[in-house]
């Protein structure tokens, strides 16, 4: 029972901290990113890219993918300084909006690696579509901390085991033991 809470406790605790952080810095990298395009020269599209810079940044090098691209078409048609500013401020400012942002809204143990936050975005994206760019995560949160739960568990009956040489008691036999305790 108790093992049962914590682990709802975690995993709600851990999803909320995930989701409310990574929208928070998914619209603060939108704006950043909408204002560096409106001063670069394209005022008139300010709202179109921070809703679509915003969704876009909720996967890992969203904006990116969109703002860089712009800045290298503007250094290309002759605007050298917008396109400059676009991509300056892709690299200098919007990435780092996530390095300062994340470690103060995201507990350190409700971060995902990464990495893994990139494959559970896309695959949610495929298995569910657009709502998979939450729900992706959200199972990925859901499947590490069950891992870390079964681990912290199993290494907390791994100490109670009463044998002479841990290595040689099996899981079944310690889920047994501890049934038959009860």
């Amino acid at each position: 029972d108790r093992i049962s809470k914590l682990y709802l406790h975690r995993m709600g605790s851990m999803t909320k901290a995930m989701v409310r952080g990574q929208f928070i810095i998914a619209f603060c990298q939108g704006l950043a990113s909408a204002i560096g395009l409106a001063i670069a020269g394209l005022p008139q599209l300010f709202f179109f890219f921070l809703v679509l810079l915003t969704v876009m940044s909720i996967v890992p090098l969203g904006a990116g993918i969109i703002t860089i691209p712009i800045g290298i078409i503007m250094i290309l048609t002759g605007n050298v300084s917008g396109g400059i500013l676009v991509i300056a401020n892709h690299l200098i400012i919007v990435t780092n909006i996530d390095n300062v942002l994340r470690p103060k809204l995201v507990p350190k143990d409700a971060r995902l690696d990464p990495a893994l936050t990139m494959l559970s975005v896309f695959a949610g994206l495929a298995a569910f579509g657009f709502p998979g760019i939450v729900v992706g995560p959200v199972l990925m949160i859901v499947i590490m901390t069950t891992i870390q739960m079964f681990l912290e568990v199993y290494r907390s009956m791994e100490a109670l085991d009463e044998s002479k040489d841990p290595k040689k008691a099996g899981l079944w036999k310690q889920l047994k033991s501890t049934v038959r305790r009860k």
